[in-house]
């Protein structure tokens, strides 16, 4: 942002030159702010401290699809339910609400935007050790080479292309999983799919 501002210092600029100046800072102010939050997400996962409430993994789900459908209006996201909606204590996880919702924001998001208009599937069944979700898209993969880095944060794959994101939003999950104690499993063939397997204990 300063190179933008001083290198626009250097003469005089038209209207139309400093409209897309703005346009340009208001993007990097967004981007810099969606950082900032999850840096002190990542900040407070360091804390150490028992989760007292239990959330509704299908009620979540619902939540951020209609929540997707402001964002991507054109999305499509099929869910199948292979649990009883009135099978209270299994689909009932005692972890951090506010960051299962960040987690599961994040992947159902990633898989919108790289599916290339696909549909994503959502799978919510059972195991014998609890409930198991999976999220799967239709889209372009990640590069073999590349699954070991995506925990890292800003590591982007090379096929990302002209995708928007930070970078950040899988590496974040992949952190709140962990710090829950919440299995996950990814698989991804390039322009095939991606699915990743979340498994919560019961």
């Amino acid at each position: 942002m300063l190179g933008n501002i001083d290198l626009f210092s250097t003469r005089d600029r038209t209207p139309q030159e400093y409209r897309v100046l703005a346009e340009k800072l208001t993007g990097q102010i967004a981007q810099m702010e969606k950082i900032l939050e999850t840096l002190i997400i990542i900040s407070d996962l360091k804390e150490e401290r028992e989760a007292v409430n239990s959330s509704r993994i299908d009620e979540v789900i619902w939540e951020i699809i209609s929540k997707m459908k402001d964002i991507y209006p054109q999305s499509k996201v099929r869910v199948n339910m292979n649990i009883s909606p009135r099978d209270e204590a299994l689909l009932s996880v005692r972890k951090d609400p506010t960051q299962l919702w960040i987690a599961l924001f994040n992947l159902i998001d990633n898989a919108i935007k790289y599916s290339r208009g696909e549909s994503v599937i959502l799978d919510l069944y059972k195991n014998e050790k609890g409930i198991c979700l999976d999220i799967t898209d239709k889209g372009i993969g990640i590069p073999a080479d590349q699954l070991e880095k995506i925990s890292k944060p800003f590591h982007r794959a090379d096929n990302a292309g002209e995708v928007r994101g930070s970078g950040i939003g899988l590496s974040l999950a992949l952190r709140i999983f962990h710090k829950n104690g919440i299995d996950y499993f990814l698989h991804s063939e390039i322009n095939v799919e991606t699915r990743i397997t979340l498994c919560f204990p019961g």
